[in-house]
């Protein structure tokens, strides 16, 4: 049984290989090892932020759609955007919520926009 602390470069090579992190098998240092997974795996969380942020930001309240459908949806993007790291201030998220219904709501729209209170 391994101790500790003992390198088993083999065996560890082995592993990376059985969990496909086949970019890092060539460091041979941790900061190569670090950057090389910053590098691999940094583009992807951008690239989940755009993504989650172009649904939030195209998302669009049909007539015939629920409400609460709609809202739930809404929330579970805004959710996810917040667990990658990025903040989406509680004023524009109900701007966009409401720049995102349908005309029917419109007077709701404007009731909510001409109010004194906050978002």
């Amino acid at each position: 049984m391994a101790k500790a602390g003992q390198n088993h470069p083999r065996h560890d090579s082995d592993a990376l290989i059985g969990v496909g992190v086949l970019p890092v098998q060539s460091c041979l240092t941790t900061f190569e090892l670090w950057k090389t997974l910053l590098d691999t795996y940094e583009k992807k969380v951008a690239a989940t932020k755009i993504y989650l942020i172009r649904r939030l930001y195209n998302m669009r309240m049909n007539e015939s759609d629920s409400v609460q459908t709609h809202l739930n949806e809404y929330e579970s993007l805004s959710s996810q955007i917040s667990a990658q790291g990025t903040t989406i201030e509680d004023e524009l998220r109900s701007i966009l919520l409401m720049s995102r219904l349908p005309p029917s709501w419109e007077t709701f729209v404007s009731t909510m926009c001409n109010r004194q209170l906050p978002l």
